[in-house]
């Protein structure tokens, strides 16, 4: 979880007003959500728990996790957005990116976090 918290505290450095580097505060708040994800699934199961070893095993697990897939939306929203900012180039305002963290990404940490 700490990585989770050390990506939460990188895009809280990020100034959204100015403008600048919105495309880097959105990929630190989809980054933090697949360590949440994985720190809650290092807890589930027998052992070692759960540990998905891509993207897309990540996404199925959320889906089939009773807990995870009332986040399921939020995680592919947050992903996506991530992927439209890093790969697609799509510019987003500071008002969008902040949506995203008040909606998506407090909903994906609210969720997990209180059974960590």
């Amino acid at each position: 979880m700490n990585q989770a918290s050390d990506n939460q505290d990188f895009y809280a450095s990020i100034n959204l007003s100015a403008g600048r580097f919105l495309d880097w505060a959105i990929t630190g708040l989809f980054y933090s959500a697949p360590h949440y994800v994985d720190a809650y699934l290092a807890t589930r199961g027998t052992g070692s728990g759960v540990h998905p070893a891509s993207h897309q095993d990540r996404g199925l697990t959320i889906s089939r996790e009773i807990l995870l897939r009332n986040i399921y939306g939020d995680y592919q929203e947050l992903k996506n957005r991530s992927e439209d900012a890093r790969y697609r180039l799509l510019r987003f305002t500071p008002a969008q990116v902040q949506q995203l963290h008040d909606n998506e990404f407090l909903t994906v940490r609210n969720t997990i976090v209180p059974h960590l």
